[in-house]
């Protein structure tokens, strides 16, 4: 006898909230960066399997005509991509523990494979996605406010297109200023 499993309202609500730190953490990372997105949702795409995702960001770097901007906006993307679950292990107290570990996040995957296009060095791949995760790391802590204002706004709209969303993360900078 199979079991299936549903889960909770409480789990759910939790599931939710998690999803909007990490769609707060990309979008904030992707907006610190300099890069553009046409919104941020926590609504789930079930054909595209995830919980919630910032429109618009995403191999970009094939869209230049040099390797040296390639490169760049691969470097870019890399510290985009993996602002999200940092943001969200900040959220639930926990060690971004997938990194290196046998359960790699899909995040991590695609910004390497997205570097491996660029760079044919795994040592300079390894290299650049080191210096990736450590921005990451630092525009995680430093944006926190922002995207805390940014989550709890996802919360209750669940979708936020690019004016205001950057209108929540600059208020949440004006505050963190003052």
């Amino acid at each position: 006898m199979s079991m299936i499993y549903r889960p909770t309202d409480e789990c759910r609500a939790q599931m939710r909230e998690e999803t909007a730190y990490h769609e707060a953490g990309h979008a904030v990372a992707t907006y610190v960066l300099g890069q553009p997105f046409e919104y941020v949702t926590i609504v789930p795409d079930a054909a595209g399997g995830s919980f919630g995702h910032v429109e618009g960001i995403g191999a970009a770097y094939l869209d230049e005509t040099t390797l040296k901007r390639q490169r760049e906006v691969a470097r870019i993307e890399a510290v985009t991509l993996v602002a999200g679950p940092l943001a969200d292990a900040r959220w639930v107290e926990a060690e971004p523990a997938f990194w290196r570990s046998s359960d790699v996040s899909y995040e991590y995957e695609c910004a390497e494979a997205n570097l491996r296009d660029v760079y044919t060095s795994e040592r300079r791949v390894q290299e650049v996605m080191g210096e990736a995760v450590t921005h990451a790391q630092q525009i995680v802590a430093e944006q926190w406010p922002a995207i805390e204002a940014l989550a709890a706004a996802l919360m209750a709209r669940e979708t936020l297109d690019y004016r205001d969303a950057v209108r929540i993360i600059r208020a949440a900078q004006s505050e963190e200023e003052e």
